[in-house]
């Protein structure tokens, strides 16, 4: 998420939908976890001897135990997105659906 002073923008899924989901979601209530955390969470999936020096060595297996909606990169289950749509959402929807029409309906 990058903050210019005056507006939160979200590079990221997760960055997106809490932007998107604005004021709202600075009440959203998030678990933060440490190395040794992830690492006793994830214990049954380490390989004996796996060394696990930092939390990028261990993101992906924790992504891959917790099939989290919004991180594709490693879930191999993903889900369908329940959260309800902001009017952010819905306006982009509806710009996306009305460019698709116009690229679609033009080769017609």
């Amino acid at each position: 998420m990058v903050w210019d002073r005056k507006v939160i923008y979200g590079n990221s899924p997760v960055g997106q939908k809490i932007e998107h989901h604005l004021p709202d979601s600075l009440k959203w209530k998030i678990q933060l976890w440490t190395l040794k955390d992830s690492i006793r969470f994830c214990r049954e999936q380490l390989a004996k001897g796996m060394l696990i020096r930092t939390i990028g060595d261990i993101e992906p297996i924790m992504i891959q135990k917790l099939s989290p909606i919004l991180n594709g990169t490693y879930n191999l289950k993903p889900g369908k997105d329940t959260t309800p749509k902001s009017e952010k959402e819905k306006k982009l929807e509806q710009t996306a659906d009305e460019v698709y029409k116009k690229v679609f309906d033009s080769l017609s």
